[in-house]
């Protein structure tokens, strides 16, 4: 069997730190997105963020930002059950749904339409999360 190459366009980490916990990136093909009708999907209980890395660039950043925003949501805000049938449950996770994506589109969008303020801030995080000898 001949393992096909993953392109993520040279995204250096395969884990991203969210509050506590790790949660493992995992990139899967476009066949993910015919079976579950979904570019991506976080898997709390199984600290598992699953993103499609070939639906171009945009895409796959969109969807990472937005599976990170639900493990955001969900280690620091918003609980969701999706199991649930409860109106009010499922209302709830509706809003965390529209809220992450919101979120994780804008987050995309400002990031590539400002480059300055994107390499600004990229360097602030360096200069204060850089360990340094005193």
């Amino acid at each position: 069997m001949i393992k096909k190459e993953i392109d993520t366009y040279g995204c250096p980490v395969g884990f991203v730190k969210i509050g506590p916990f790790d949660y493992e990136i995992r990139w899967v093909d476009f066949k993910y997105y015919l079976t579950h009708m979904s570019s991506g999907q976080c898997e709390f209980d199984l600290k598992i963020l699953w993103v499609v890395h070939d639906m171009g660039k945009w895409m796959m950043l969109d969807t990472l930002y937005h599976e990170i925003n639900h493990a955001v949501e969900h280690t620091f805000g918003m609980k969701v059950d999706r199991e649930e049938k409860d109106d009010e449950k499922q209302r709830a996770y509706r809003s965390e749904e529209q809220h992450v994506t919101v979120i994780s589109t804008g987050t995309v969008g400002w990031r590539r339409d400002n480059s300055e303020l994107r390499n600004w801030e990229n360097s602030l995080y360096e200069q204060a999360f850089t360990k340094t000898d005193s």
